[in-house]
């Protein structure tokens, strides 16, 4: 029986509801490249966010009528449906949002995490590194290996009275967490951290507290700003993803900045603004704020899966391994301690294999003796 090929109609629908497979994708990619005007067209449809946010809403209340409604009204026959694909977006919003505008909040613009970090996350799962203990402000504690598992964890324990009250997740020795905040924000928690958040950001900011290391995608929500609060200062973003690290250097807090904008503010209060590819660092002490041009995957590597370092001295680098790999470092002299490396290691991989790595590349010896590792 000969197969019968998807329309353009559906493969797009697939697309924007995030249903289509691979196959499917390959079909509607070949369409797009048959005529500049098909991909000019699907790319400022797709470039609406208005569009795929309100089709998706429309979409849940009944999937297939509401599509077979959508499509018969605004793309009519196949001849005719790039003509009003131009217009959809914007007879979209009058249709679908007069409809919903009495049961919908405004909500924020989601992040998406890239393909290297969905990577990263099956690993973590995989290995058994993705853990964290949820803390409920009566004191409650219960240890959770999922974002699933922490969101059901609090359906169980949180009352009506809890919402406006802080809860944590805390991360150990060798472990990590992803967790999506209520306004969906997402946060990677690196080990030995922890994040203080309420369940619902109720207020005209949306704040939460950290400690440690924590990579931020934060939804952009232009009437909310988020706000990252340290021990040193605040991190006060403009729509972004960042990482924020507090134990890296002695009662400083560290912020990288991968995209979009974000100011630092000291506990002496002035704010100073950060660009793509520059690191900011605040004091609690002085109040003082420095920033400098980096290279931000030396900074966010781990964010995906990996540690890249660049010149890089092994007493900092075997302090990371120590803490991610829950093993204890001994140097046989300081001068060891002052040997540079460059490279990169798979977050992942077995640490005997790593050290293999470290070995070869650096030519000094290691040997392990329980979970003890002695550099000689």
């Amino acid at each position: 029986m000969k197969k019968e090929h998807n329309s353009i109609n559906n493969l797009i629908r697939k697309q924007l509801i995030g249903s289509i497979t691979s196959e499917e994708k390959e079909e509607l990619n070949a369409w797009l490249n048959e005529r500049p005007e098909n991909r000019e067209a699907y790319e400022r449809l797709m470039e609406s966010t208005d569009f795929s946010e309100r089709y998706q809403r429309y979409e849940q209340f009944d999937d297939e009528a509401a599509w077979q409604k959508f499509r018969k009204t605004y793309f009519g026959n196949r001849r005719t449906w790039m003509k009003h694909l131009l217009r959809v977006a914007a007879i979209l919003a009058i249709v679908i949002g007069t409809t919903l505008i009495y049961t919908h909040k405004t909500k924020p613009e989601l992040p998406q995490l890239t393909a290297a970090v969905e990577v990263a996350m099956k690993k973590s799962m995989d290995n058994g590194k993705n853990m964290a203990q949820l803390t409920a402000p009566n004191g409650r504690t219960i240890t959770v290996s999922s974002d699933t598992a922490l969101q059901n964890s609090i359906d169980e324990i949180n009352s009506e009275d809890d919402m406006d009250e802080l809860y944590s997740v805390s991360t150990q020795v060798a472990k990590e967490f992803w967790i999506t905040l209520d306004d969906g924000t997402k946060v990677h928690l690196n080990y030995n951290t922890r994040l203080k958040y309420p369940l619902k950001f109720t207020g005209k900011d949306r704040t939460v507290y950290l400690d440690g290391e924590a990579f931020f995608n934060v939804a952009k929500d232009e009437s909310r700003p988020f706000r990252v609060v340290t021990d040193h200062g605040v991190i006060r973003q403009y729509g972004t993803s960042f990482n924020v690290n507090t134990t890296e250097k002695p009662n400083v807090t560290q912020v990288v900045l991968v995209e979009g904008s974000v100011g630092l503010s000291s506990v002496a209060g002035k704010e100073r603004m950060l660009v793509p590819g520059e690191k900011g660092e605040m004091t609690a002490d002085e109040g003082e704020i420095s920033v400098e041009k980096v290279d931000i995957a030396v900074f966010t590597s781990w964010n995906e899966g990996k540690y890249k370092f660049n010149d890089c001295d092994m007493q900092t680098l075997m302090s990371v391994l120590e803490h991610w790999y829950g093993k204890h470092i001994v140097f046989s002299n300081n001068e060891l301690r002052k040997v540079k490396f460059t490279g990169s290691i798979d977050r992942y991989r077995d640490f005997d294999d790593v050290m293999q790595g470290i070995k070869f590349a650096s030519g000094i010896q290691i040997e392990a003796v329980g979970n003890t590792i002695y550099i000689k």
